[in-house]
């Protein structure tokens, strides 16, 4: 009997250990209390060295006009950053809301921050601090075909928020009747295993 006792103890412990292993594993199972408000940009996430990219794995002259016109505009990580937090050899902690124009835009800057961070728990914690919830997401079949053929490994996580908090921080014209047509934000992130994106992209739910 106390074998058995014993045995079922020992299964216990076993199984425990697998769930902590697997949870810790999942980019959605990240642990808050590790989340820190320091968020050391660990390169100045260029254009020439991370280039920006599109689900399918589209970059540089591939892209749409509208997106090469936003990369231009934002070439690193430096021109996204509220003027206080220009050196990207210091904490990249805020977005210039206020400097971006379009759905587009916005897109390249989290891609220059996250590439800028290059890992994931601090690229879901950066989110957190704008205000975004981070939710799973379910790739798309093509990007997921186009990366696979690339040989990336990767992860994926939505960053959602109400459109009317959106609006507040960019004060999109666009987005003040958007508000009751789509209320929730959301930014579709693809990123490698070690936390580089590969694909950023702001879409808005009818939820």
């Amino acid at each position: 009997m106390r074998l058995d006792a014993y045995t079922y103890w020992l299964l216990g412990l076993v199984s425990m250990g697998c769930s902590l292993l697997f949870a810790s594993a999942d980019v959605l199972s990240a642990n808050p209390s590790a989340e820190t408000s320091h968020f050391g940009a660990v390169n100045d996430a260029a254009e020439a060295a991370y280039p920006f990219t599109v689900a399918g794995g589209h970059s540089g002259s591939q892209l749409p006009a509208v997106y090469r016109a936003a990369v231009k505009k934002f070439p690193n990580v430096a021109a996204c950053l509220s003027v206080s937090e220009g050196d990207p050899s210091q904490d990249v902690v805020d977005l210039d809301w206020s400097r971006t124009a379009s759905r587009e835009e916005i897109d390249v800057c989290i891609f220059r921050i996250l590439a800028s961070l290059h890992d994931v728990n601090k690229g879901i914690a950066w989110f957190r601090r704008q205000g975004f919830q981070i939710e799973a997401f379910h790739r798309d079949a093509s990007s997921e075909t186009s990366f696979r053929k690339q040989g990336q490994v990767y992860q994926s996580y939505a960053a959602t928020i109400s459109t009317k908090k959106l609006y507040e921080k960019t004060s999109w014209s666009k987005l003040s009747a958007t508000f009751h047509l789509a209320p929730v934000a959301s930014v579709q992130v693809l990123t490698t295993s070690t936390g580089a994106p590969l694909s950023t992209k702001l879409t808005f739910n009818l939820e």
